[in-house]
């Protein structure tokens, strides 16, 4: 399966267990609703870059229609003690 759209996003979240503060990002990114599956972060020729919004409303349509939607993401964690 080779993607023809793309959209990028970002999110944040704060909280003292990890699992939490993953879940909080995925809401602040508004991607709380997909599939998160690893896969390499090279987009491939001829995918169309669109707008978060076009990008979020075409994951939804599949996933109603149960179809799967790929989610590449990256993270960067860090733990502050005593912040």
């Amino acid at each position: 399966m080779v993607p023809k759209k793309v959209f990028f996003t970002k999110g944040v979240g704060k909280h003292k267990h990890e699992l939490q503060s993953f879940e909080l990002a995925l809401r602040d990114a508004g991607i709380e609703k997909c599939n998160l599956v690893n896969v390499s972060s090279i987009v491939p020729p001829h995918c169309k870059i669109v707008s978060r919004q076009k990008g979020i409303f075409s994951a939804l349509s599949l996933w109603l229609s149960s179809l799967l939607k790929v989610t590449v993401f990256s993270d960067i964690q860090i733990s502050s003690f005593g912040i």
